[in-house]
Order: structure tokens, then C-alpha cells, then sequence
């Protein structure tokens, strides 16, 4: 019992194995499909004259995915449109999976018995594909071994077209050829929790407003958790003063940031689901629109239009969480608070002044004195800017997706705040003067009740 489910555990590597021919390319099979239910799929043959590896590898869609837009970006890649199909596609389920065979030769009894052990709608779905003629088959199978899920694929070819093989004598006598291929799988249940995401996120939906250097980066970053609709809005063209601290490159200069962004997570997370809007936080002031979304994650970094904001939300009686974020610069150190209606805690308990216990125009949050000109400008650029490098934007975006995934996880319950804190030589070296927080800090990344006994709003 030990050896079987050893060898149910190294599946994938013998199936791997079994794929390679010897001197030659290994057989494989990109394929977009759950897994969980039988279904048919689309099959395109490669395409061996040259280009990505999604180009001269075959790849299988599930349904409606040939022409589902969160695919739009790998089905571009794969020049989908213009490979014509090839044979016949099935995706089934398969319990009490047997170990790997150890030789092709061993390939078509073991098919078989595998066969038996298909689900029900599978079994059904494999009578109805016997019914159609064809001289290539490709049946791809889902199961559970330990610790785990796999796919594989045989693959059935034959010189006369003809019904799919139903026993290994039959494979015989008409000439079928079994091919086991090592699936590639485009499925999120298998890319997002292998990247670290939550399948749970899926259906969550996230307004962020704000695409610059933190924005863009909690853009990748969210999807990357699992996050399944993202909606970025924000009215900027991305320009060249900011290559070296954003995520977007010379091929986006001059096009709208939300519309860059959302190519840019298509890319990389392409079952995120992300819609562009231009608008201004200012613009956002709608509850109807508002309440669309799970969470509402503003990265602006302008403290007097997010407290008319929340301002807004707070008379519009709005049950909206809001997460807003913000770096210093010099790399001292960024922030992230959570406003949750509801909970002790609003966006105005982190613009207590410390001194005098009213309400403030800085953050008591911030690490850098207030009333110190820490804006820069230089030659060329035209505008000024507020120094700090794509490494401390990663900081803050990280930190400020963390807080946003812990509460759409139901981890962070309560309204919050967390800061990461960072080294003072450059500010120092700029003659820029530290807060007392700063000096005494020593709970960086960890999440803080944001709650301040000395918020008017919140003691009313």
C-alpha cells in the first residue's frame, strides 16, 4: 500500500517519463479545462514553423473558452484563430487512478482500465464520442492522487477515420495508436493556488483607483492572490519619467495607464478579470457605483482628495470598505490603513495630530516631520516628483495587498492601519528631519487597530 501510493504520488514524473521519446521533442498538451466535469475541447494541432512555445505545442480548450475573454491573451499567443482543429477532444474525470505504466507497450490495457474508472457523466460523454467518426482522438483525464490533483492525455490516432476504440482488441485490430502526452495545464484551479493564490478570491471584486508606481504594482499583485475581478481606474497616459519605478515599460509610453495595466495583468494572471475606467477618485462619488465592489483600494497618494472622499463615504452613510495606502519618500518608510463601516476606526483616526488631538493635515502615520519640502525636480522632467524607488512602491503595494487579502479572507475584520518602516540615511543625508514614531517604531508589517481614542468622528 506504501509503494502505490508512493507511485500515485510521483505520477506526473513517470507519466513525464512515459512522454519522452527518446532523441526527440517530449509530447505535450496545453490545456485550459477544470477538471472536475466531462467536457468537450477544442484541439489545435502545433505549429512547427516557429514562434512562442504556446505556438508549437497543441492546446486544448474547454467550451466556451475558444472565445472566452479572460483568454484572450494566451489564445493571441497561441495564434488560436488561425490553427485549424484537429480531431476530436474530451476532458474526463477518473477516480481510483492506477499507478503510471512502465512502457508504452504497457500504455493501451492500462487506457483501459482507467476507462472503467471514469465518472458517470464521463462514461456517458465518451458513448456519444464512440458515435462520431474520426482518425484522431484526444481524451484528456483528470484524478486525484495524494497530496494533489494531475492531468494526463492519450492521445488515438488511426490512418481510417473510425469510432473511438473501445477495448484494446479493437485498438488492434483497426490500427489505432495510443500517444501519452504530459498536460500543460492553463486551469486556474491548478495556476492560481501553485502561485500562491486563494481559489476563494475568485468571486471578489476590487475597485483600485490610482495606477502609478504602488498602484500598478498592487494591480499584479492582487490578481496574483487570486482576486478574480479587478477594476482599475484611473485617467493618466503613462510617460517616461516613471520607467524606473513602474510596471509598465517603453512599449506603453503614451497610452492610457488602466488600459496598460489591464494588458499587463491579461498577460501575466489571465483569469483575472480586469475592466479600465478613466475616472478621478472625485468622479467615483456614486454608491450605487460603489457598492458594485467588495473593497475599494485607493492608491493616490493625495491625502486632501482622499479625506474629501471619506468624507463623502461617511455622510453618504456608504458600507463600502475602503483600503488607502501611501509612500514617503527617501525610502523612509510606507503605510496602509483599512476603513471598515461598522468597526471602531475611520480614514480620519490616522490624521490625528499627535500633539494637539484634532484632526490634522498629516498623517500621524508618516515617518518625515511635517512643513518639510521633500518634493524634487529635475532638469527635463518638467514636473516634480516625489523621490523614491520602485523597490520601496513594491514595499508599499505588497504590505497594502497583503491588508486588502486578509480581509476579502475574512482575516481582517476590524478597521486597520500597518506601516513598514525603512532607513532614514537618505532623508538624514537631505537634511529631512524623522517623526517621533518613526524613532520609536518597532512594529513594522504588523496589522494595528486603526482606531484613535482622539477621533472626534469616531468618539461621537
Amino acid at each position: 500500500a506504501y509503494n502505490h501510493a508512493e507511485q500515485l504520488r510521483e505520477f506526473e514524473a513517470h507519466w513525464e517519463l512515459l512522454c519522452q521519446k527518446e532523441h526527440e521533442r517530449l509530447d505535450e498538451l496545453f490545456v485550459a479545462w477544470d477538471g472536475h466535469g466531462a467536457e468537450g475541447l477544442q484541439v489545435k494541432p502545433a505549429r512547427v514553423d516557429s514562434g512562442t512555445v504556446l505556438r508549437k505545442t497543441p492546446i486544448a480548450l474547454a467550451g466556451a473558452l475558444a472565445k472566452d475573454r479572460q483568454l484572450e491573451s494566451v489564445r493571441g499567443i497561441a495564434d488560436w484563430e488561425s490553427r485549424p482543429a484537429v480531431g476530436k477532444g474530451l476532458g474526463v474525470r477518473v477516480s481510483g487512478l492506477e499507478p503510471a505504466p512502465a512502457s508504452r507497450d504497457e500504455l493501451s490495457p492500462w487506457y483501459f482500465r482507467a476507462v472503467k474508472r471514469v465518472d458517470t457523466a464521463g462514461r456517458r460523454e465518451l458513448r456519444r464520442l464512440r458515435k462520431k467518426g474520426s482518425r484522431d482522438y484526444w481524451l484528456v483525464f483528470s484524478a486525484s492522487i495524494p497530496d494533489g490533483e494531475t492531468m494526463f492525455c492519450v492521445r488515438w490516432q488511426s490512418n481510417l477515420e473510425g469510432p473511438l476504440p473501445s477495448s484494446a482488441a479493437e485498438a488492434k485490430v483497426r490500427r489505432w495508436t495510443a500517444t501519452p502526452y504530459r498536460v500543460r495545464s492553463l486551469s486556474p484551479s491548478a495556476l492560481v493556488p501553485r502561485g500562491g493564490g486563494s481559489m476563494d478570491l475568485r468571486r471578489r471584486s476590487v475597485l483600485l483607483v490610482g495606477c502609478g508606481s504602488v498602484g500598478s504594482e498592487l494591480a499584479l499583485r492582487l490578481t496574483s492572490a487570486g482576486v478574480g475581478r479587478l477594476t482599475v481606474s484611473d485617467p493618466d497616459t503613462f510617460s517616461e519619467e516613471n520607467l524606473y519605478r513602474h510596471v509598465l515599460s517603453v512599449t506603453d509610453i503614451g497610452r492610457l495607464k488602466t488600459d496598460a495595466i489591464s494588458s499587463e495583468v491579461a498577460l501575466r494572471h489571465p483569469w483575472a478579470e480586469v475592466t479600465s475606467w478613466c475616472k478621478r477618485l472625485e468622479e467615483l462619488r456614486d454608491p450605487a457605483v460603489l457598492r458594485r465592489f467588495d473593497l475599494v483600494v485607493i492608491a493616490i497618494g493625495s491625502p486632501t482628495v482622499e479625506r474629501a472622499f471619506a468624507e463623502y463615504c461617511r455622510q453618504a452613510a456608504l458600507d463600502v470598505p475602503v483600503i488607502n495606502c501611501w509612500l514617503e519618500g527617501y525610502g523612509i518608510g510606507g503605510h496602509a490603513i483599512l476603513a471598515m463601516p461598522g468597526t471602531r476606526g475611520c480614514w480620519h483616526c490616522a490624521y490625528v495630530d499627535p500633539e494637539k488631538l484634532t484632526r490634522g493635515l498629516t498623517s500621524n502615520l508618516n515617518f518625515l516631520k511635517p512643513g518639510q519640502v521633500v518634493m524634487r525636480n529635475h532638469g527635463g522632467c518638467g514636473t516634480q516628483f516625489l523621490p523614491y524607488s520602485g523597490i520601496a512602491a513594491g514595499c508599499t503595494a505588497t504590505m497594502a495587498a497583503d491588508l486588502a487579502v486578509r480581509f476579502l479572507g475574512g482575516a481582517a475584520a476590524t478597521s486597520s492601519k500597518v506601516s513598514w518602516i525603512g532607513s532614514d540615511a537618505e532623508a538624514r543625508r537631505a537634511s529631512f528631519e524623522v517623526t517621533w514614531r518613526y524613532r520609536h517604531f518597532a512594529e513594522s508589517l504588523r496589522i494595528l487597530p486603526l482606531y484613535d481614542g482622539n477621533c472626534d468622528l469616531c468618539s461621537e
